[in-house]
Formats: structure tokens, sequence, C-alpha cells
């Protein structure tokens, strides 16, 4: 996933370093394209059922981003269906659970080198990564998110009490 890399430079710096550090293994990359990339693997969007295909078909995920406090979906979306998930080391992922993980990497060389094990069939890191990732999820459960929701509503609720002014909100 990597949208409007012909115009936003923040995806645009993720992509040509994506491009730079995988240069010669396939890839695919979704993501609306309001201006056209060229370059064929940059599908650009895909309606869900075709994106749902394609998480199903993909051998590994690639999740660069290595953002503190902010994570995208599709790294639990390939977590959930058992596609192994390599990501760089020092990211969310790393604060939810996935510290000593084997699909985590410290370097794009490690990243380059398990995905292409993954591509050469190394059952056995497949399998390991597969199993170990679903802790990723965990977090993510509802029943694990109730009492943080509880905490955030009700200090949503005290600073709308505290704000009213007159019967007007500011």
């Amino acid at each position: 996933m990597c949208p409007e890399i012909a115009f936003n430079p923040y995806y645009q710096d993720i992509y040509n370093k994506f491009v730079q550090d995988f240069k010669g293994l396939k890839y695919m990359i979704e993501g609306a394209q309001p201006v056209p990339v060229e370059d064929s693997n940059v599908l650009g969007y895909v309606p869900e059922e075709v994106h749902e295909r394609h998480m199903q078909e993909m051998r590994v995920m690639f999740y660069h981003s290595t953002e503190p406090y902010h994570i995208h979906l599709h790294p639990f979306e390939a977590i959930k269906i058992g596609m192994p998930l390599i990501y760089m080391a020092g990211g969310i992922l790393d604060r939810i659970g996935g510290k000593n993980l084997p699909g985590r990497c410290k370097n794009v060389k490690e990243a380059r080198d398990k995905i292409e094990r993954i591509l050469n069939d190394d059952l056995s890191l497949i399998e390991d990564i597969r199993k170990s990732q679903a802790c990723l999820l965990d977090p993510l459960r509802p029943e694990n998110c109730v009492e943080a929701w509880r905490t955030g509503f009700e200090s949503i609720y005290s600073n709308m009490e505290k704000n009213k002014v007159g019967g007007i909100m500011i």
C-alpha cells in the first residue's frame, strides 16, 4: 500500500526507497494514484474483492514503517490471513509485542534476505513467522481495548462538560 506516489513527497520517498532496496524482486503496490505512476507494478486503487484476492495470493508483505505511534491496517490484514509479515524494527509493532519476532528486521539487508528466503520457499522461516506474528493481533481484540475506550470516552465527556458556556459548547 503506497498511495499518491507521483505527488506526495512522503509516499514518493517510501516508494523510491522500496524500489531501490528491493530491486530485482517482483512486487505489487496498491493505493490510490490520482496521478499515474509509470510502473506496471503500481496498481493504484483496486476494489475490495481484488485487494482480498491479492492478500490471498501474495507470499509475503513488507512493512517499512518505523513510526512509533501510527500503523496502517494492511500489516494486520496480512497477519490475520497468515501471510508472513516482514517489518522494520523501531515502529509500533515493536511496542505491541513484536521485538523478538522472526519477521522483525533491524535493517533493509536483513529484510531483503528474509523476503528472498520466503520467496525461495524457506518453509521453516515461513512457519516461524506465521506462528509467532499472531500475537500482534492481541492488542486489537475488542476485549483488550474496552478499558482504553472507556477511559478515552470518559475523558472526551469530561472535557465537553468543562467547555460548556451558557449552553453553547466552545
